[in-house]
């Protein structure tokens, strides 16, 4: 049952759903990041860091095209609810196509674990999406405390420090100005 009146059953279970594939989803892009993070040479660290932010689009991508496709199944005279995918489950426990509850093509684990889910969608989104609400409020906090940090009571650090932090710079190839206080 949906307790959130202006998101309709259809998308929160859509997003629920969505949530669940991406735990696997994530995985198997992790472990596949792993293995060609094994490969790399260890001195290569920009590459790594290109790999490693491909790898976290990817995940982005496929979550969002999981979504695209939980979306796009849903018909509004063909949705099935939790009993009627239980009813599917008992009467053919090894059935592998459900195509008349607009599912397609499933295997009878995912069938299974989406029939026990069904119940706590909405739950599971709400908790997501606050979770997610407070990371993106903890993330603004930390921008805005930064932004004065740099800004209010800068002291100048003593010349040798000065001095190691350019000698640092030259060594790394670091051509922009690099600036040093204390706070």
């Amino acid at each position: 049952m949906n307790n959130v009146s202006f998101i309709s059953n259809e998308i929160i279970n859509a997003l629920g759903a969505t949530l669940v594939h991406s735990i696997w989803q994530g995985a198997i892009i992790g472990l596949v990041l792993l293995v060609i993070l094994k490969m790399v040479p260890k001195s290569n660290a920009q590459l790594k860091y290109w790999l490693a932010l491909t790898a976290l689009a990817g995940v982005v991508f496929w979550g969002g095209y999981t979504l695209k496709e939980q979306v796009q199944s849903i018909k509004p005279y063909d949705i099935a609810t939790a009993e009627q995918l239980t009813a599917v489950w008992e009467i053919s426990p090894n059935l592998a196509v459900a195509q008349n509850y607009g599912l397609g093509v499933v295997q009878n684990y995912t069938l299974e674990v989406m029939t026990s889910l069904q119940p706590y969608m909405t739950t599971l989104v709400v908790v997501w999406f606050l979770g997610a609400l407070l990371l993106l409020v903890r993330l603004q906090g930390s921008m805005i405390y930064l932004s004065k940090l740099r800004r209010s009571q800068l002291q100048p650090l003593p010349q040798n420090w000065v001095w190691k932090v350019q000698e640092l710079a030259h060594q790394l190839r670091i051509h922009k100005t690099v600036q040093i206080a204390e706070s």
